[in-house]
């Protein structure tokens, strides 16, 4: 373990008490416009790995990402159970609910996740 002096310690201060600060002055997430659009038919598989359908064989093409978050009130409190949905693309850029006949059959396109006791949620996506 390194040592540190007193005036790294100081310097290194705001650094450590921001972060908790920063959460007192949290506001709603803003409106981002229309939608989610849902498509005539949902994928049979509809959890928060989007990269395997069940029932397919293989996983869905792209670069597999894990997005992982929390969901907390405006007083930074957890809010467990809130449903967190996504809806995406796939490599080749085509979405679910546009029902286009070359869209990856591997790929879910749309996916939920329930938030735990922390508000954490996770998906596995491309």
């Amino acid at each position: 373990m390194r040592n540190i002096s007193r005036r790294g310690l100081i310097q290194a201060l705001p650094a450590l008490v921001l972060p908790g600060a920063a959460w007192a002055a949290l506001q709603p997430t803003p409106y981002s416009g229309d939608g989610p659009f849902y498509p005539s038919t949902f994928p049979p598989d509809q959890d928060n790995d989007l990269v395997k359908v069940e029932g397919q064989v293989r996983e869905a093409g792209g670069e597999v990402l894990n997005i992982s978050g929390a969901v907390v009130d405006a007083n930074a409190r957890p809010v467990a159970g809130a449903r967190v949905e996504i809806w995406q693309c796939d490599a080749k850029g085509e979405y679910l609910a546009q029902g286009a006949s070359g869209r990856d059959k591997a790929f879910q396109g749309f996916g939920h996740a329930v938030a735990d006791a922390a508000g954490r949620f996770r998906f596995r996506t491309i």
